[in-house]
């Protein structure tokens, strides 16, 4: 099954105890759009995928969708997000990267080991 298609599961350990667990949905089922209606995308707050033909190539988090899509330095034609606030989106954004490393997510993101990370992909039919 395609990577992007199957929820992760992830906890985040802090000196040797576990502080954060669940699970991510697949990037396959967060809201999409295409470049030209970022219209719809909401003004709150959530983690973001960006995609070139059909390609993921960016992650990243705002608390302002609409604001940031919109104003983007990155090239894309699609846009996918799942809404999210605080802390949970600053976490599934670092997962995301981690997991996906997208070639346009700088070195320093993409191998920000500040945290252990540990995950285990669950099939999707579970």
């Amino acid at each position: 099954m395609h990577p992007l298609r199957i929820p992760i599961r992830t906890s985040v350990e802090d000196d040797g105890s576990t502080t954060i667990s669940g699970t991510i949905p697949a990037l396959d089922t967060w809201e999409r759009i295409r470049v030209n209606a970022l219209e719809v995308v909401p003004r709150g707050a959530g983690c973001y995928a960006l995609y070139q033909k059909g390609k993921l190539i960016y992650i990243g988090e705002s608390s302002n969708l609409n604001e940031r899509l919109s104003g983007h330095n990155v090239s894309f034609d699609e846009a996918a997000w799942l809404r999210l606030d605080g802390a949970q989106r600053l976490f599934v954004e670092k997962i995301l990267i981690w997991r996906f490393m997208p070639e346009e997510n700088n070195e320093l993101k993409r191998h920000d080991y500040r945290m252990k990370i540990k995950e285990e992909v669950l099939d999707a039919q579970v």
